[in-house]
């Protein structure tokens, strides 16, 4: 608790000092100024959040999985602060907890947790009537990941060219899922987690940004709508666990069709690398994994009124991996990972969700019906916000199935069929 009291005081303290800094170049604020898109910590503030981590784009700011419908006064009126200043300064602080029964999920939940934490700060400003830069740091705590260390969670240039045309360049948030742009803007949804099946925990550092090009766009389709598109080129760092990973360039694409149909929009995904993985046996052995043709493909469909959303979105992941030395046979990497969610907001303040998350490990075509190679999750969620800066989650889940959970800390459990988890979370954004 001493370095998460530290580490949110030196982030209150930077936004502070950086806030008050005088900005003489800044000029009054032209025609979308504002950044448009809302992202987990992102690279443009949510419209209804603070943080938030998508740089400029035409795609309608929207709640993760099931997005929450349009803002209402209550919910945008701490984002109505400095719009007419080109520098933007927001940051937020998230702590939690977790208590799981018969399975540890996330952290050692069996006996309860409170390590579910993060915190950010991002600044963003704009450099000309086309152009934007960026920054966030970002910290997290949850079980063993993050442990409370900063990293640059993003750093980008943006140049908008046309509506159709854009140029983003640096390490931005991977355009992928229909809300892997909004992973850590916690005041965007109504769920503590989102569907784990997709949004899965364990690959957040991997998959939240790319460090490379992306070119993108809003396509005027007439009567048939709009096309909102991203096409990227790059690379991703893989923090070590345990072992080291080497990415090679990985090309992806994310195009989302605002259909004229009212409150429908339909996406779809593709991200394809080769990579290669270090394993270290013992002092003299070291195996090379390497995944070759490692795709993930998939689509989302959203229909959004003003109470109510749906949402449901699935991804294959795909690879064939070969070891060097040859210890065993190349294998087959297959995955199935989809959900469902319907969100309702009751009131402006107090807003609930449910989803079904489906998860199966087909690996080596493996029988996705054993407990260990799958794991379905009916989760029940509540928000209520305290203030237009302040707020409250509660989460239940049923689950069948223990296909995500981790081996390092079930290493002394015996893992159960059928298990329960219960979350608690609160939000500060400044």
């Amino acid at each position: 608790m001493n370095r998460s009291a530290l580490y949110i005081s030196t982030l209150l303290v930077l936004a502070r000092t950086a806030h008050a800094q005088p900005d003489p170049e800044t000029p009054s604020e032209a025609p979308g100024a504002t950044p448009e898109a809302a992202a987990p910590p992102s690279e443009t503030p949510p419209t209804e959040t603070p943080p938030s981590d998508t740089p400029p784009s035409d795609t309608p700011a929207s709640d993760t999985p099931a997005k929450e419908p349009e803002p209402t006064a209550w919910a945008t009126a701490g984002l109505e602060e400095d719009t007419s200043d080109s520098l933007q300064i927001h940051g937020w602080v998230s702590q939690g907890a977790m208590l799981s029964t018969g399975n540890n999920y996330l952290a050692s939940t069996k006996r309860g947790s409170f390590e579910l934490f993060d915190a950010g700060v991002n600044v963003t400003k704009e450099l000309g009537s086309n152009i934007r830069a960026g920054i966030q740091l970002f910290a997290q705590d949850l079980g063993p990941i993050g442990n409370y260390n900063p990293i640059v969670d993003w750093a980008y240039v943006d140049y908008r060219v046309k509506p159709w045309l854009g140029f983003r360049a640096g390490h931005f948030k991977m355009p992928l899922f229909l809300y892997s742009d909004q992973l850590d803007v916690d005041m965007s949804r109504s769920t503590v987690l989102m569907p784990q099946s997709v949004y899965d925990q364990h690959f957040r550092d991997v998959l939240a940004a790319v460090s490379g090009l992306d070119v993108y766009g809003t396509v005027d389709l007439g009567a048939a709508g709009t096309v909102d598109y991203d096409a990227y080129v790059g690379t991703l760092y893989i923090q070590p666990r345990g072992t080291t990973y080497d990415v090679e360039s990985l090309v992806g694409s994310r195009v989302v069709w605002n259909t004229p149909v009212p409150c429908v929009k339909v996406a779809g995904h593709v991200l394809y690398g080769n990579f290669h993985e270090k394993r270290e046996i013992d002092a003299m052995t070291t195996i090379n994994v390497a995944y070759n043709d490692w795709t993930m493909a998939g689509g989302a469909l959203e229909c959004e009124t003003e109470k109510f959303t749906l949402t449901a979105e699935a991804s294959t992941w795909r690879s064939a991996i070969e070891f060097t030395p040859m210890l065993q046979p190349p294998a087959k990497y297959k995955e199935l990972r989809a959900y469902g969610q319907a969100t309702f907001r009751a009131t402006d303040r107090l807003t609930a969700s449910v989803y079904l998350s489906i998860y199966h490990n087909e690996y080596n075509d493996a029988d996705w019906s054993l407990p260990e190679n799958h794991q379905y999750d009916a989760a029940a969620s509540l928000r209520y916000d305290v203030t237009p800066h302040l707020l409250v989650k509660a989460e239940a889940h049923a689950i069948d199935g223990w296909g995500l959970t981790e081996n390092s800390l079930n290493i002394d459990n015996d893992r159960v069929d059928r298990w329960g988890m219960f979350l608690l979370k609160t939000t500060l954004t400044y």
